[in-house]
């Protein structure tokens, strides 16, 4: 599934980068062979000032 999610970010709009901290995660929802929707879920751990 990641090699197939990495080739389609490189064709379209890439995560920002900030919203991709440690501990944090993104949720897949997938029909058939096609993702639909791509959902964040920030990290848990609390952030430095």
């Amino acid at each position: 599934m990641i090699p197939y999610l990495l080739a389609w970010w490189r064709g379209t709009d890439k995560p920002d980068k900030s919203r991709n901290r440690k501990g944090s995660t993104w949720v897949l929802s997938i029909v058939g062979d096609r993702i639909v929707a791509a959902d964040y879920i920030d990290s848990p751990l609390a952030t430095r000032p």
